[in-house]
């Protein structure tokens, strides 16, 4: 009913350092006073319309909450980067709910940094805890419908982003608040609308609150308080301290800035800096791909030595066996599927399967010059499926959803291509002017011939001392500075012509070459072969 408000989720925000006016209390919001006996008992300490009721340990006064004092002014507009603190309970001395919500409102597209505190109100023992937390943007459809399945043995709900699960120190009536540290994590809101949910399991209500500074004592043990069963408290830190950095103060009046000197007009004019490259691979869908997981091509500046560091998606990436298998870097007018080229390396990152955080692959830096205009970039996964969905233009992912505006990835690797140096390197200089031509040179003297031999005037066709063909073919085969045989004079026979029969049969019975035939070049006085020195060869080499 009104009166007690039982199974009711409630949620407040509060804004620190900026809060808005707190709600006025129902006026017929029900409040616990001290044990009782008796209904008389309560007339004469709280008024006529108190009575002793069972409150689900003892006997206690409960009657209408007295209304609260006037909410003080509002405080000054706090500054950009203000926390944002949201309150979600679940009120009331008999509430049956299991669930606390509360919305909340943050700057649209700004990473917050999320702490949980829960209320230390009967969670003293192993069972009684906070068995899930959820933060996820509020227009979605079906926020907080579960779903009918657990999946990697995680607790899972559909519409939600599920940070964790909490289980406090302390007593059933400590009633402070106890810092879930396991659930600190970042969050970006696409619309700025948050819908916040815990889950809480064997609570009840031990504890009381005052709902203006969420002051909480022991039930029954400070008038006035709002009996509570849960509470929990998110508070949102944006990671800047403002939107905008604030411009360099200007140097004082006293101290005259001194004058700016023109550029010279022989200072040579700046080079343009090579801009980095940062590409982003990935694979859209549901269905997992291999041998390419992604693949996708980078525009850059051919002959410019680029630094290539790669980061992957923790995307289902969480177990051993689950990791970067390949990564390419290739120029796109060779690559091709089957054969993509020399990988750089493999990455196994760390973290868990739905952290949907990018992972820097360390181990993968390396230096590439392309050839082209154009690099292709590739990686190959093994083990990976989708487990979160990514915004393709800030690239900020998150958990899986069915029902998110997002898109379902399975990899998504992205590339910093950084050129190796500033500025282009220094430009070619011109050539050099043309030499004026050499004077004619003294012709070398003929070259030796390849074969040592020659026709011997006896056999043949041919007089004797006509160098062999050096390569000739006779019935198909091809002999190469030697003779056919031994007849024909004891040394066989050669062709005089490339090939025996054309243009006719010229041929001869075969004798090593005289000093005369072979035309050696002149002797020196210190030099020079004799008649009982060896002779030349046509190939550089020597003979008797």
């Amino acid at each position: 009913s009104s009166m007690t408000r039982e199974g009711v989720a409630q949620s407040a925000l509060l804004l620190c350092p900026q809060s808005p006016p707190s709600p006025p209390m129902p006026s017929m919001a029900t409040c616990a006073g001290l044990q009782c006996s008796s209904d008389a008992e309560c007339f004469s300490l709280y008024g006529p319309e108190w009575t002793c009721v069972f409150g689900g340990f003892a006997m206690s006064c409960q009657g209408p909450c007295p209304e609260p004092p006037p909410s003080p002014a509002r405080p000054p507009p706090s500054p950009p980067g203000s926390p944002v603190v949201a309150m979600a309970y679940i009120s009331g001395a008999k509430s049956s709910a299991a669930h606390a919500i509360a919305t909340a409102t943050i700057p649209a597209g700004v990473e917050h940094r999320v702490t949980v505190e829960v209320l230390r109100n009967d969670l003293g023992s192993a069972n009684e805890f906070v068995e899930a937390v959820f933060i996820m943007d509020a227009d979605h459809p079906q926020i907080f419908r579960p779903a009918n399945h657990a999946y990697k043995k995680r607790l899972r709900y559909a519409n939600t982003s599920f940070i964790g699960s909490c289980n406090p120190d302390g007593g059933d009536q400590d009633c402070t608040f106890f810092a879930c540290t396991d659930l600190t994590t970042t969050y970006t809101s696409m619309t700025g609308d948050l819908a916040l949910r815990a889950e809480f399991k064997g609570h009840s209500h031990d504890c009381d609150c005052d709902m203006n500074t969420w002051e909480c004592s022991a039930r029954d043990d400070i008038f006035g308080r709002t009996p509570m069963t849960a509470v929990i408290r998110f508070t949102f830190t944006p990671l800047f301290s403002s939107p905008h950095p604030p411009a360099s103060p200007s140097p004082p009046p006293s101290l005259p800035i001194p004058p700016q000197l023109p550029p010279s007009p022989n200072s040579p004019p700046l080079s343009p800096i090579y801009p980095t490259v940062v590409a982003m691979v990935y694979s859209s869908g549901t269905e997992a791909k291999t041998s390419p997981s992604a693949k996708g091509t980078a525009a850059v500046i051919a002959g410019v030595p680029y630094l290539v560091s790669m980061e992957i998606l923790r995307n289902d990436l969480g177990d051993q066996d689950e990791y970067v298998q390949q990564v390419y870097v290739s120029d796109s007018a060779s690559y091709t599927d089957a054969a993509p080229g020399s990988s750089i390396g493999s990455c196994n990152p760390d973290g868990g399967d739905y952290d949907c955080t990018f992972f820097a692959c360390a181990g993968l830096a390396t230096i590439h010059t392309a050839v082209t205009n154009e690099l292709t970039l590739r990686v190959d996964l093994v083990g990976h499926s989708q487990d979160c969905d990514c915004d393709l233009e800030t690239w900020v992912c998150s958990e899986e959803n069915p029902h998110s505006i997002r898109t379902p990835v399975t990899a998504v690797a992205r590339f910093t291509l950084t050129p190796f140096f500033a500025s282009p390197p220094p430009p070619t200089p011109p050539p050099s002017p043309p030499r004026p031509p050499s004077p004619p040179s003294t012709p070398p003297p003929p070259s030796l011939p390849l074969s040592p031999w020659c026709t011997n005037g006896v056999y043949g066709n041919q007089p004797q001392g006509t160098p062999c063909s050096p390569v000739w073919v006779y019935k198909g085969v091809t002999y190469t500075g030697v003779c056919k045989g031994n007849d024909y004079g004891g040394q066989g026979w050669c062709s005089t012509t490339p090939t025996f029969g054309t243009p006719a049969e010229a041929w001869g019975g075969c004798t090593l070459c005289s000093p005369l035939e072979s035309s050696p070049p002149p002797p020196t006085e210190d030099e020079g072969p004799t008649e009982t020195e060896d002779c030349y060869m046509g190939n550089g080499a020597k003979y008797a």
